[in-house]
């Protein structure tokens, strides 16, 4: 897509380009001529960064200890172990009001790769998500950032239930850096 972007009240106005991957796919059902619909799950999650100590902000000031961000998301599985992700938070505490990210990741679920049967309500996971994040004083460089997750997804009667751990930081600048915790509900 290319368009043009004006300020209704300034002197801002850019060309814009943008590039999508849609999926809206069937699943195929196996020596058959029929489609099953494939499966979208929706998540909501929150995320909370610890920020590094010798982190500083873009006027050089330090970070709150804690940084919390709501986000949501919606997945599509691969396979039975592999799923594809899109994500978008916006902090809430941590006074850096107006910071957002826009995340694609995949999903990798090494037990239901080794165990198609899945006998456990618990699957231990790992995540790799990369996208942008920008706006509240945060210091992450261009803006291009990455974040690595492990943690475990528990089937409850409410949804998949998600515990991670992780470290995010940027990708080309910045002095931002942080563990993360993320916990989330799936549908």
């Amino acid at each position: 897509m290319i368009g043009k972007t004006y300020a209704p009240d300034g002197n801002f106005s850019a060309t814009t380009t943008e590039l999508g991957l849609s999926w809206t796919g069937n699943k195929a059902i196996r020596g058959t001529d029929a489609f099953d619909p494939s499966e979208t799950n929706f998540a909501i999650r929150n995320k909370t960064y610890f920020p590094d100590d010798d982190a500083r902000t873009k006027s050089g000031g330090t970070y709150d200890v804690q940084i919390h961000q709501l986000g949501i998301e919606l997945s599509k599985p691969v396979n039975d172990y592999l799923s594809l992700s899109g994500s978008a938070y916006g902090a809430y505490s941590g006074s850096v009001g107006a910071y957002a990210e826009g995340l694609f990741g995949v999903k990798l679920e090494p037990m239901r790769m080794y165990n198609g049967l899945n006998q456990s309500d618990w699957s231990p996971l790992l995540r790799y998500e990369i996208g942008v994040g920008g706006g509240g004083g945060m210091d992450v460089g261009e803006g291009m950032i990455h974040q690595w997750t492990l943690g475990v997804d528990y089937d409850s009667l409410f949804g998949v239930v998600t515990l991670e751990l992780g470290r995010m930081k940027p990708l080309d600048g910045g002095t931002f850096g942080a563990n993360v915790l993320q916990l989330g509900i799936a549908w």
